[in-house]
């Protein structure tokens, strides 16, 4: 299985084999995007490396902060959906917008103009999914009664997003100077509930940096209920949204 990773600043591609239960994921590609035309950066990234334009099973994850919420039902109301991400990042073809759905919502999202129809000439029949529709999936899968707070802490940015008894609040991703900007942001994702919540009352999980996990933890670790590590497929040194695309549904020989 082929996993590409593709936002404004950097392309990453792994492979791994997914009928054997315990392989790791192998970097194929890693590279940082420079220039002012960010579709003309990630077409040359994905061009120098030949090898990711194989005929592998394909996942494309698209890692973006420029995503927002709908209900599900109206997914299919295309100018609704344009027009609302319209409101809220600025005017956008609706060429440019991509869809994904996620329990009840629907994810709007768009990372570059000219993205999406790159993807559909280049990586045809592939999955593609933004980072936040990957990373919710999974940790409302995993999220415990009550309030859970999930944050991935690495590359200069914070994911996060809390859950009430398995249902969505809040999600975002923000650009952090330092942990203590993560830690800043984590705790205050979690008001997002309610004004009356305190940090006591919230679940924590994080994953990241090993250095910014620590780092966050002791910033506030004693303030909040309960803080651990967010249950995933495997270790690996990549961005959770991808592992969890490379480990999806592993077939046994």
């Amino acid at each position: 299985r082929l996993t590409v990773d593709i936002s404004e600043e950097a392309m990453g591609a792994w492979l791994r084999r997914n009928d054997i239960a315990d392989d790791p994921m192998y970097t194929l590609a890693s590279a940082r995007l420079e220039g002012d035309d960010s579709l003309h950066a990630i077409e040359n990234a994905v061009y120098d490396h030949p090898a990711v334009l194989d005929d592998f099973e394909a996942d494309i994850v698209v890692t973006t902060a420029r995503y927002m919420f709908v209900p599900a039902e109206l997914a299919d109301d295309a100018d609704l959906c344009v027009m609302a991400f319209s409101t809220v990042f600025g005017d956008t073809s609706a060429e440019d917008v991509m869809t994904d759905t996620v329990g009840e919502y629907a994810v709007l999202y768009m990372a570059v103009p000219g993205l999406r129809q790159f993807l559909a000439r280049t990586f045809a029949g592939s999955r593609v999914a933004c980072h936040a529709t990957t990373l919710l999936s999974h940790w409302q899968r995993v999220a415990k009664a009550g309030l859970c707070l999930f944050a991935d802490i690495r590359g200069g940015y914070a994911d996060m997003a809390l859950f009430r008894d398995g249902h969505l609040i809040a999600s975002s991703r923000r650009r952090c100077q330092d942990t203590a900007d993560a830690a800043y942001y984590m705790l205050n994702t979690s008001r997002a509930a309610s004004e009356d919540i305190t940090p006591q009352q919230v679940a924590v999980y994080v994953t990241g940096a090993a250095e910014a996990v620590e780092a966050v933890r002791g910033m506030i670790g004693e303030y909040v209920g309960e803080m651990a590590a967010v249950p995933m497929p495997a270790e690996e040194d990549a961005p959770p949204a991808d592992v969890i695309c490379s480990y999806r549904n592993n077939r046994q020989p």
